[in-house]
This record gives C-alpha cells, structure tokens and sequence, in this order.
C-alpha cells in the first residue's frame, strides 16, 4: 500500500484513503451508500471493539420508518424490511427481507408523539427469525393506539 491509496466501493464509486497501513484511517473524506463486501471477520469470543471499529454485530441489518394512517401501516423508508401485516389497532407485524439466523437478535422502536400530551410507548412481541411483532399504546390509558411514525431498528446475526 502505498499513501492516497484508491479503494473501489461497490457501484459508488472510489474514495481515496489515506494512510500505508493494515489500518488505514479515512480523513476528510464523505462516503455515500458504501457497499460493503467480503467478510468482516468475527473473533471466537466476543471482546469489546476498537473504539469506532466497524464489526458485523454493530451493523444494523434491518430499520423502517412506519406511517398509519387511518390504520394503515405504510413503509416511508426502510432497509431489509418485505412488508408490514396490520394486525388491529396499535398492533403491526414488521417482516424481514433477510432472515435473522434466530430470534434472539435485537430490535428497538420509538413512536411519535402526535400531539406532545401523552407519549407513545412502543413494546415487542412474538419476535421469529422472519418477523417481530410490535405494540404502540398511550402511557396514560395503556390502550392499543395507532400512531403517526414508528421507527424500529434491528440488530443480530443473518
């Protein structure tokens, strides 16, 4: 390796990384929807990372961002997200693109609250390899509430 050297990434196009060692440090540089490919290797135990090490247990394999309205669940964005199963008031059924190896990965999920008086709270349920299920109720009443935006985040092994 030599200084300034020139990496492909993916059909993004090429971004220069400066630095001649295994470790190369990027400097100044702004990557757009890298892709990225090989295998990340994973050490048989599981140390803490590097501080700002990327490892495959800190990508995210799957987010939406989740509209209803008039209790329809719609995908304004998302990433390894096939569809979305209305199951009744307050209750959505998010399912994956790419299967979790198991259902022991971790997913998180904030709401939106609409009028700023009554958060939403937003719990899982029934989480499959394939699937989770998710809840939005009001904090006062605990009542089954379809909401404004839900956004949900997954992490684990695929």
């Amino acid at each position: 390796r030599s200084d300034n050297d020139v990496w492909t990434l993916g059909d993004h196009g090429t971004q220069n990384f400066v630095g001649d060692t295994a470790t190369q440090t990027l400097t100044n540089k702004s990557l757009t929807s890298p892709t990225l490919t090989g295998t990340i290797a994973v050490p048989a135990t599981n140390p803490p990372p590097a501080v700002n090490a990327l490892t495959q247990g800190s990508i995210v394999k799957g987010w939406a961002c989740i509209q209803i309205a008039a209790g329809v669940p719609t995908l304004l964005d998302s990433y390894n997200v096939a569809s979305l199963t209305d199951n009744g008031a307050g209750d959505t059924t998010v399912v994956w693109d790419t299967n979790f190896s198991t259902a022991n990965y971790s997913v998180s999920g904030t709401a939106l609250d609409p009028n700023g008086t009554d958060p939403f709270i937003v719990s899982f349920y029934n989480k499959l390899a394939g699937s989770v299920q998710m809840r939005t109720r009001t904090r006062a009443a605990g009542t089954l509430t379809d909401n404004i935006n839900i956004d949900v985040v997954a992490f684990g092994d695929q």
